[in-house]
């Protein structure tokens, strides 16, 4: 059987998560990394305040007996929605070689309790207090940080000397690519969650792929409301945006509201955006019966969006076509961080396409017509 892969070579890529930020802090300095709104208004930390406070963060997670090299001391539970504060704590974890494992929010509390049992988390963060004290004592770890406190808010605040700086600045760079930098489950669609291990050059060589596929540009603005305990949301926009030096904002409407989405979008002009076909379909509603709507969707600075999860109804794709706007499509899995696949930017979008191999990826056919991977982007296995 014939194996499939990219023209194109996929070289060298940045070796870890922290290294990306250290990088990114030279190159970018004060331009805008992140947004979110503060009351109503969006309020923004550039780069150098972002990998400042992520380096604040590591420095607390070390001291609190918390420890990259050993098994029992270095995994992370989440459990929250998308902000600025979790950005900072979760990139803090994976940047100092600790271990990530974010666990959705609204899971109910026995199915939560089972997962922080099994994933036998040091340390939990989560913007719910209320949430994580209903759960059973006894699932819960020593160490607990809600980032609404003040805790956190000293965390953040303290005053780090120059040398331990540079401790942790070293410590960074020093991370292994081959380190385990997150789990994350999947949905449990076919039993108990699975716990994805996925690594550093997981991570990185995904996106090292998206560059040369996509060539961005620094700068660029991004609206995000897919959620980061997920694939899509978590690892292929999140990362994008942060590896390729741009900025990420926060859409407060979770995606369940179309009209505070399109406000947020006028406000924002993200450059590409990333979503499902259920929420497509609501864009184009409104941008078919207001002019207003269509004003703040095709804005002249958009450059693609990007669909996945579900089939993309042509319909409303043809809608993007006549605004000239590319619609980008995948295929991959949690298991495969997560983009195996990518269709072109060409306008004549075929429905049922997922298009070829990123670089770096091969791909063919099994005996049974199962459809296997091999690539720097395969996780190693299952948690257990």
């Amino acid at each position: 059987m014939n194996i499939l892969k990219s023209d194109r070579e996929l070289g060298e890529y940045t070796p870890n998560v922290g290294t990306m930020f250290l990088n990114n802090r030279e190159a970018y300095h004060d331009a805008p990394a992140f947004a979110e709104r503060v009351g109503s208004k969006y309020h923004y930390w550039s780069w150098q305040q972002l990998t400042g406070d992520i380096i604040s963060l590591s420095a607390y997670l070390l001291n609190s007996g918390l420890d990259p090299q050993d098994d029992s001391l270095n995994r992370i539970c989440f459990i929250g929605g998308n902000s600025y504060r979790r950005l900072v704590c979760e990139m803090a974890v994976m940047s100092c070689g600790l271990v990530c494992v974010p666990i959705f929010t609204k899971y109910p509390n026995e199915l939560m309790e089972e997962l922080i049992n099994f994933s036998e988390v040091s340390m939990l963060i989560s913007d719910n207090e209320q949430k994580i004290l209903s759960l059973k004592a006894d699932c819960l770890p020593d160490r607990l940080l809600f980032i609404s406190s003040p805790e956190f808010d000293d965390i953040l605040d303290q005053k780090l000397t120059s040398e331990k700086i540079a401790e942790i600045e070293y410590l960074f760079r020093s991370v292994p690519a081959s380190a385990l930098a997150m789990i994350m489950y999947t949905s449990g669609t076919s039993g108990f969650p699975k716990g994805v291990q996925l690594h550093h050059s997981n991570i990185m060589s995904q996106q090292k792929a998206l560059q040369i596929m996509w060539q961005p540009e620094p700068g660029m603005r991004f609206l995000c409301y897919l959620p980061w305990h997920h694939s899509f949301g978590g690892l292929f926009e999140r990362f994008f945006a942060l590896h390729s030096g741009g900025c990420l904002a926060i859409d407060d409407s979770f995606g369940k509201d179309i009209d505070r989405l399109l406000e947020n979008f006028a406000e924002i002009k993200p450059h590409a955006y990333f979503s499902v076909p259920v929420i497509y379909q609501g864009i184009v509603s409104k941008v078919l019966t207001s002019e207003a709507a269509e004003k703040s969707f095709f804005h002249d600075d958009l450059k693609f969006v990007f669909t996945a999860a579900a089939p993309l109804p042509l319909s409303t794709s043809d809608v993007f076509r006549q605004h000239k706007i590319p619609v980008v499509e995948s295929w991959g899995l949690t298991e495969t961080s997560p983009c195996c696949t990518l269709t072109g930017f060409s306008m004549d979008r075929i429905p049922g396409i997922v298009g070829f191999p990123i670089p770096g990826v091969e791909m063919r056919l099994g005996q049974d017509n199962e459809l296997l991977v091999r690539g720097a982007n395969v996780m190693s296995g299952y948690f257990h």
